[in-house]
């Protein structure tokens, strides 16, 4: 078994031979065609995921590219790029928006060229960890928290009056009413995110509707029959580990949750049966299998199980996301071989860093480029102490020390004695150690007797992606508002997104 953990990033974005096992479709210049061919062998029926689609929009006006889109996806030949997110207050964090751009523009590249492929955005209304989702963070510093009381699906929750406290200041009224008193948030999500990007053309799917899980009621069966999902995904996750990779998800016996009104909760095969868990409910096998048949809604599949249900009910060419659900992602690819779904292309979403122009010029000016803002704060002091300390006469007299206590552990080891020798490296150890701390203490000497632009390195690094932190895993639409429209910075992303480029960017931000 080895030892040495492997970047799979890398390995993915290189092509590294290890990692190939584990994917179908290499990110490099993908040949969308060829993946259309493969995934037109599954079974998918367009019309009823069209016709539940449009339904679950209600008396939301879709407008004309949603419907238009509609009526796209439920031809023949159409064909989805999709990512997934959970239901995060006011829009969460700005990766949030950028997976939803990224399948926006990946499907209007395709279409260009002259296939039918459409945008979707799966809500993850089941989930149940209401405190990964309650809260936004206006600033680095300031986190909004909601309190409302939870029972079940976060899908579910009814929003409570506290919600309007919450609203954050700059967005339009349209926008911030879609968390409102009294809907569920699952509704108050779609609204919101229908208000983005409606204008694109995003379709917005939840997926826990009793007409689409029919079509997952085979696999629910089989896993309640057999707890076929645990060994497939085990197996696969054993031979990433063995090729050095990380497991992101570990499978469970049974990777189906019992949900209703009264909760989402998992279950276990117990006394020859079927427990659910922390609930007063006990199955038996013919019972539960009867329960899988005729209310497939009851069933809610884990990350385990989530990925494949969608891949059977969309016609989906590629699906987008963060790097930890890429990971999850390559563990299930022996569960799809298993059962024959196509596995998808995977795609990391639009990853960035924003800059306003003046804060861009200041960072140039001090001599760095972008990207040099995810370096810590530390390694920045050290890039830019060159310009205000010269440091070659120090390392000088450092090599001159260094090169005398060499030479006189070797004079003592041939001349003296090989155990006194040992006695000499330790100086030179210790030597060599008191004069990096004396290096170190210079230079801080140096920054305080230059503080300016070290101050300004700092307060810039803490205006835009401080240590510890990264930029569009904490900051929120919110952040921006108060200082540039929402449909300006919305359309600001749209234009600098490159859903192909696969690599971490650096923007620049005109402000009004």
């Amino acid at each position: 078994m080895t030892t040495t953990t492997r970047n799979l990033r890398s390995d993915y974005l290189s092509g590294e031979a290890s990692l190939q096992p584990f994917y179908q479709y290499a990110p490099q210049h993908p040949d969308f065609a060829s993946i259309a061919a493969d995934k037109s062998t599954d079974t998918i029926d367009r019309e009823l995921l069209a016709a539940v689609i449009a339904e679950q929009y209600g008396d939301l006006d879709k407008g004309d590219a949603v419907t238009r889109n509609l009526q796209r996806l439920s031809q023949d030949n159409s064909y989805t790029i999709t990512t997934g997110h959970q239901l995060v207050l006011f829009g969460g964090p700005l990766f949030t928006v950028y997976k939803i751009l990224s399948v926006i523009k990946l499907a209007e590249k395709l279409s260009a060229e002259g296939k039918n492929v459409l945008p979707v955005f799966w809500i993850h209304t089941e989930d149940h960890d209401f405190e990964e989702i309650n809260h936004y963070y206006q600033d680095f510093q300031t986190k909004r928290t909601y309190t409302g009381s939870f029972r079940t699906q976060v899908g579910a929750h009814v929003l409570e009056p506290s919600i309007e406290s919450l609203r954050p200041a700059g967005f339009p009224a349209q926008l911030s009413g879609s968390y409102r008193p009294g809907i569920e948030m699952k509704q108050a999500f779609r609204e919101f995110i229908h208000h983005l990007f409606g204008q694109y053309g995003l379709l917005i799917l939840d997926a826990d509707d009793p007409r689409l899980k029919a079509k997952f009621s085979g696999i629910i069966t089989r896993e309640l029959s057999d707890h076929f999902s645990n060994e497939w995904v085990s197996q696969t996750s054993a031979q990433m580990a063995e090729a050095g990779y990380s497991n992101q998800i570990s499978p469970r016996e049974i990777n189906l949750f019992y949900l209703d009104a009264e909760g989402r909760n998992r279950i276990v095969a117990q006394k020859g049966g079927y427990q659910v868990l922390g609930r007063e409910l006990f199955f038996e096998p013919a019972e539960m299998l009867r329960l899988a048949h005729e209310h497939p809604d009851r069933f809610s599949p884990n990350v385990s199980l989530r990925p494949l249900y969608q891949e059977m009910i969309l016609p989906n060419l590629a699906y987008i996301g963060g790097w930890g659900e890429l990971a999850y992602w390559l563990q299930l690819r022996g569960l799809f071989d298993e059962v024959g779904v196509n596995f998808p292309l995977l795609l990391p979403r639009i990853s960035g860093t924003i800059f306003t122009e003046s804060q861009a010029k200041s960072w140039k000016d001090l001599g760095f480029d972008l990207m040099a803002i995810r370096k810590p704060l530390h390694q920045l002091y050290d890039q830019y102490l060159p310009q205000v300390w010269d440091a070659s006469a120090f390392e000088g007299y450092e090599s001159k020390i260094l090169a005398l206590l060499d030479a006189l552990e070797g004079y003592v080891k041939t001349d003296v004695s090989a155990t006194l020798a040992r006695s000499a490296d330790a100086l030179s150890t210790k030597t060599r150690h008191f004069l990096e701390n004396l290096e170190k203490k210079a230079g801080k000497i140096k920054r305080e007797q230059h503080r300016e632009p070290f101050d300004q390195i700092r307060t810039l690094k803490q205006q835009i992606e401080p240590d510890g932190l990264v930029q569009e895993r904490t900051l929120s639409l919110a952040s921006f508002a108060e200082w540039i429209p929402i449909d300006d910075f919305i359309a600001f992303l749209y234009r600098e997104g490159d859903p192909l480029s696969l690599e971490h960017r650096c923007w620049v931000m005109a402000t009004p």
